[in-house]
C-alpha cells in the first residue's frame, strides 16, 4: 500500500503493504491553506477493486494522540477524492496522516506526518511539493528491457533500512510460476530456464520495518537459437554368412 502525499510540508511519496499484502495502493495527498482556518486535502485516486475508502486523522500538537478519524470512506469525486478540514484554530499547528482500508477491513499503515500552523493572515501561502524515492526496485537488468538468454541474474536496489528482498517471476502479474526465492546478501539472484518467448513478470519485494513493499516489472524474452547441437548416434552393424552343408 502506498503512503499519503501531503502538500503541507516536505514528506512525499511511498507505499505500503497492508495485512497479508491483499492490495497496494498508491495515495497522493496534497493540502493547501484555503482561507485562515480552513484547509483542503486531496490525494491520487486508487484503482484496486478491493479499496474500500481511506480515512484522514488529526492531531493538534503539542498532542500526540490523533483519536477517531475525522474522514472515513470514499469521497464523492473519485478521480480526485478530497476532504475540507474547517474550524481550526489560528495560530495553532495540525499534524495529518492518512491511511486505506479495503473491503476485508485490512488498514494500511499511516502516512509520514503532515504539520501546518494556521495563520492568521488572509493570503495563502504558495502549496510545494516534495518528492522521495519510491520503494526499492530492480535495477538490472533495465525494467522493460528485452532479455536474450535463458539465465539473468536480476540485481535490485537496497537502502540502509531494508530488512530483506524477495523475487517472484511468473508468466502473469505477481505470479511465481517460473521462480520464487530470497536474493542473495548482495541483492542479486540468479535464475535459469527462463523461457525463450513471451513476456515475464517479475515481482520485487522489500521488506522493512513498516511491512513488505512491492514493485513489478516486467520483461519481454525473445531468445534465438544460435546453434543446434546434433547428436548422432552410430551402431555398430555386424553381418555373418553361413555355409550351407550339402
Amino acid at each position: 500500500m502506498c503512503l499519503p502525499l501531503l502538500m503541507f510540508h516536505n514528506y512525499a511519496y511511498h507505499r505500503w503493504a497492508i495485512s497479508l499484502q491483499t492490495m497496494f495502493l498508491a495515495i497522493l495527498l496534497d493540502g493547501s491553506i484555503l482561507y485562515a482556518a480552513d484547509v483542503t486535502i486531496t490525494w491520487q485516486s486508487n484503482t484496486e477493486s478491493d479499496l474500500a475508502g481511506y480515512l484522514v486523522y488529526q492531531r493538534t500538537l503539542p498532542s500526540i494522540d490523533f483519536g477517531t478519524p475525522i474522514f472515513s470512506g470514499l469521497s464523492p469525486t473519485p478521480s480526485s477524492p478530497s476532504t475540507n478540514i474547517s474550524n481550526l484554530q489560528l495560530g495553532t499547528t495540525y499534524g495529518f496522516i492518512v491511511t486505506a482500508y479495503d473491503t476485508s477491513g485490512n488498514e494500511s499503515q499511516p502516512s509520514q506526518e503532515k504539520q501546518i500552523t494556521v495563520s492568521s493572515n488572509t493570503t495563502p501561502p504558495p502549496p510545494t511539493t516534495i518528492s522521495s524515492p519510491a520503494p526499492p526496485s530492480l535495477i538490472f537488468p533495465p525494467p522493460g528491457s528485452i532479455l536474450t538468454t535463458t539465465r539473468i541474474t536480476f540485481r535490485g536496489a537496497h537502502i540502509d533500512h531494508d530488512e530483506n528482498h524477495i523475487l517472484h517471476i511468473g508468466t502473469t502479474e505477481g505470479g511465481t510460476q517460473i521462480y520464487r526465492g530470497k536474493m542473495n546478501p548482495d541483492h542479486s539472484r540468479t535464475v535459469s530456464g527462463l523461457p525463450t518467448k513471451g513476456t515475464i513478470y517479475v515481482t520485487f519485494l522489500t521488506k522493512t520495518s513498516s511491512g513488505w513493499l512491492k514493485q513489478n516489472h516486467s520483461y519481454i524474452m525473445n531468445v534465438s537459437k544460435s546453434q543446434k547441437t546434433t547428436i548422432k548416434s552410430t551402431k555398430n552393424r555386424s553381418t555373418s554368412r553361413g555355409k550351407r552343408i550339402r
